[in-house]
């Protein structure tokens, strides 16, 4: 593929995104989920020299839930235009920004791995046309942000530059502290005897998570408020909703709630009914079933074991696990769902010549 081509593929993938971002450049829904009010609230207490604080809660006590480096870009559009909400047009751009360097990461990604070239464009046409992940590209959310980071950390461990994999893995985690999972990965590499390989990774990582978690602590608001506790303190706001006494229907729920949201990456919600809800789960254990198949050939052990590492710690979050919070491994899912479907279509094709006549009909049907 040439450079003039390539280049003519990104700029479409970035059409369905940029056209999204024109139309609704003011943010009509800003603040409708909250996360994004509350993270654009932090970045202006940082731009105007304040501090990391929550101002929109009395007293502004220290943000001590959302890791800093999110807000800290979104920083600098309160220091260019500080007028709200005329700056939340500035702020779109600043996102969909964020989301260019996403696609373009996701496609070095999978140019590293052993794809075609027909599944690398599948997936990243999936990947751009998606339309939660246009949405949360857009919109103040850190979800992509923290997604190009975890990306920037996969492609180092494939080209083997352990502490650079580690620091970008440490730039996650002040972007969402979901990114612990990280260390399954040195785990991995203890277990397989790669205890040099582990040590570099963690000598990048733990840096930034010790850094982080230091300040947190020491800032975070003491309190015995519900209400106060669920903006300051996951961990706490976890234990008060969480316990061995409901942990078996936290993980039922959550596990169903799961299966829901994978498929929906692929069939979003557009009305919720309990067929539709059905047919979604099944494109969900489709990825699934095509996630196990690419495991079974040892092909992204990295991004398996993340994926792995977060799907375990939304199991047992307080939170159902919705489309927004399983959209870092969204890639790999799409990879998941082409992997089963190019499964299922060779099943279509020898039963297509099957001698049983019924089975050449149903092949056809299908």
């Amino acid at each position: 593929m040439s450079r003039l081509a390539t280049a003519l593929f990104y700029f479409f993938l970035l059409v369905p995104s940029a056209r999204f971002a024109w139309m609704n450049r003011d943010m009509p829904e800003f603040g409708y989920l909250q996360d994004d009010g509350l993270l654009m609230t932090s970045a202006k207490s940082i731009a105007s020299g304040d501090g990391y604080r929550i101002a929109s809660l009395p007293e502004s006590p220290f943000q001590s839930k959302y890791p800093p480096l999110w807000p800290a870009y979104l920083s600098l559009v309160w220091r260019l235009a500080p007028q709200f909400p005329g700056n939340l047009v500035l702020t779109t751009l600043a996102c969909w920004l964020v989301l260019c360097a996403y696609l373009w990461l996701c496609a070095l990604l999978l140019s590293d791995y052993d794809l075609s070239k027909g599944t690398r464009w599948t997936i990243l046409i999936l990947l751009a046309c998606n339309p939660y992940l246009v949405l949360f590209g857009v919109t103040p959310f850190s979800e992509v942000f923290y997604s190009c980071w975890v990306l920037v950390g996969l492609l180092m461990l494939r080209r083997e530059r352990f502490v650079m994999a580690g620091v970008a893995a440490g730039l996650a985690y002040l972007s969402r502290t979901a990114a612990v999972v990280f260390v399954a990965i040195p785990v991995w590499m203890a277990w397989k005897r790669q205890a040099r390989q582990a040590t570099l990774f963690l000598a990048g990582l733990l840096p930034f998570v010790a850094a982080w978690t230091l300040t947190a602590q020491s800032n975070k608001l003491q309190t015995t408020d519900p209400s106060l506790i669920y903006y300051t303190d996951y961990l706490k706001y976890q234990f008060l909703n969480v316990g061995w006494d409901n942990l078996h229907l936290v993980l039922w729920k959550n596990a169903d709630q799961l299966l829901y949201s994978i498929g929906s990456l692929f069939l979003p919600k557009v009305v919720e009914n309990l067929p539709l809800k059905m047919l979604t789960q099944v494109i969900g254990v489709a990825c699934i079933s095509g996630l196990v198949r690419l495991a079974k050939k040892q092909l992204a052990n990295d991004y398996m074991l993340f994926a792995a590492g977060s799907a375990a710690l939304l199991l047992i979050w307080h939170f159902p696990p919705n489309e927004r919070l399983i959209l870092p491994l969204l890639p790999l899912l799409a990879w998941g769902l082409l992997t089963e479907l190019e499964e299922f279509r060779n099943m279509l094709r020898i039963a297509a010549t099957h001698k049983d006549s019924s089975q050449r009909v149903a092949s056809r049907v299908m």
